[in-house]
């Protein structure tokens, strides 16, 4: 399983190198090096906060492990700049870093016409991203991961696929791995936009 992990990883195939590192360090918790490689695999799907835990979790176990040292940082840099960031809506999100003089004011001013435009911009580009977004994950589902669930459902009873053709249990696992690799990516996409239409929405609570 760290192989194969190690295998997807170079492929770039993020989705699928995650899994298999799991199991790997499932069947052997002391693994360092199986820590250090899925933390990798998270800074490049910009996961930093599930990085930075495996990175700990690899210096944990071998504490001179330099790579994983060099990746924590990073990803403890990414953590930094992105909470200090202001959101794509014009408002103060790093707000625990203004004194408390300023705080609610920083906080809690009201917007400029401008501003209000820019927000009601960024709210609808986000609307339509999310509406495609959702089409391509249905799409997805529909064309690629359905079908492919059903030609595994079907190999359990009988070893034909529905168009007649011999197939495999192991190319029916691969059918459904490559599906499953293609939709995983877009429901990622999805979630991180519903993550910032959440955002948005906590702004003017």
């Amino acid at each position: 399983f760290y192989n194969l992990g190690f295998a997807y990883k170079h492929l770039k195939q993020w989705a699928m190198a995650v899994p298999a590192y799991r199991e790997a360090i499932r069947l052997d918790p002391r693994m360092a090096d199986a820590y250090l490689n899925l933390g990798n695999v998270y800074s490049a799907m910009k996961n930093y906060a599930q990085a930075a835990s495996h990175f700990r979790k690899a210096l944990d176990l071998k504490p001179a492990l330099e790579r994983a040292r060099r990746g924590l940082d990073k990803a403890e840099a990414e953590l930094t700049a992105a909470k200090a960031k202001t959101s794509p809506f014009g408002r103060l999100v790093d707000a625990e870093k203004v004194s408390e003089s300023t705080a609610a004011p920083a906080a809690t001013r009201d917007l400029t016409e401008d501003e209000r435009a820019a927000d009601r911009r960024s709210l609808s580009q986000l609307l339509e991203r999310l509406d495609a977004q959702l089409d391509d994950l249905v799409e997805t589902m529909e064309d690629h991961l359905g079908p492919a669930v059903q030609t595994l459902n079907k190999m359990l009873t009988q070893p034909l696929s529905p168009h007649g053709v011999s197939i495999t249990k192991a190319e029916a696992l691969d059918q459904f791995i490559e599906a499953r690799a293609q939709y995983t990516p877009r429901l990622v996409q999805f979630r991180n936009s519903l993550r910032e239409l959440r955002d948005h929405e906590a702004q003017y609570q």
